[in-house]
């Protein structure tokens, strides 16, 4: 009988040994999920605008530090060093976010996810070559990038710090 002790304990053993680490991954993941994927400096504890009001009235924001909330609908499929946020409704305005000193860069794939950035916001008008610029690395791979024919104005933000929910 001592000799069928050990043998279940020793089987027992490396099940447990082989569970918990099954068992904690799903844990580990899932705050993992909720998490907000952040690049560049800290955000303030300020509340965040929405995209929907900052859109409704640009002029009152112009030149202005802000926090802003909504939904990412265009990226740099370059690089990620620019993303575009609006309200999540096709074919409305955005706001052209760049990022600070080109100190980082967000996900290629992040179209569709909200975004909180924080950061210097400003109405300005783009230049053929610039928009064109713009449109050229919004392309998907293979697609053929709008034809700008002409000066733009545009929304645009300077990113300090940006968080993917």
């Amino acid at each position: 009988t001592a000799a069928a002790v050990p043998s279940p304990t020793a089987a027992a053993l490396p099940n447990a040994a082989t569970a918990a680490p099954l068992a904690a991954a799903p844990a580990a993941a899932a705050p993992a999920a909720g998490t907000p994927t952040k690049f560049g400096t800290p955000l303030s504890a300020a509340p965040a605008l929405t995209a929907q009001a900052v859109l409704a009235d640009p002029k009152q924001y112009d030149d202005k530090d802000i926090k802003l909330t909504g939904q990412v609908s265009g990226v740099c499929q370059n690089k990620g060093c620019w993303m575009t946020i609006g309200t999540g409704e096709p074919g409305a305005a955005s706001i052209r976010v760049r990022f600070k000193d080109y100190a980082f860069f967000v996900p290629r794939d992040c179209i569709g996810k909200t975004a909180v950035v924080e950061g210097r916001f400003k109405l300005t008008t783009l230049s053929v070559a610039e928009a064109q610029h713009y449109a050229d690395d919004a392309a998907k791979a293979g697609a053929a990038p709008k034809k700008i024919t002409a000066p733009q104005a545009t929304l645009a933000m300077m990113a300090t710090g940006v968080e993917l929910l």
